[in-house]
């Protein structure tokens, strides 16, 4: 199979979707652990705005962290370039999200 000028291949970016497949697991991971840590503090009237601020924190490394994937398999596959590291990156922003949330909800 020969490819034209204007064809795409998709298997560019296979390494880069399988790094997005465990990115995955890592929201995931990371939103059970956030809950777990969120209703630990449920008893703590007072620290409930400062939750709330914890969650939109967390909300949002996760938008940045999906945001970064999306965009780098996109422009990889646009270009035809491998880059491997839109969802490592974008797992880490997630990962330090959670951190965040964390301390966060464990100072309040």
């Amino acid at each position: 199979m020969t490819q034209t000028d204007h064809s795409r291949d998709i298997r560019v970016v296979a390494p880069a979707l399988g790094l997005a497949l465990l990115q995955v697991v890592v929201t995931g991971l990371v939103l059970l652990f956030a809950f777990w840590d969120a209703f630990s503090q449920i008893d703590c009237a007072e620290c409930f705005p400062t939750v709330q601020d914890a969650r939109w924190m967390l909300t949002g490394a996760l938008i940045l962290g999906w945001g970064i994937t999306l965009v780098g398999v996109a422009t990889g596959y646009i270009r035809q370039r491998a880059s491997s590291w839109a969802p490592a990156v974008g797992s880490a922003v997630i990962v330090a999200g959670y951190l965040l949330f964390r301390s966060v909800v464990y100072a309040a």
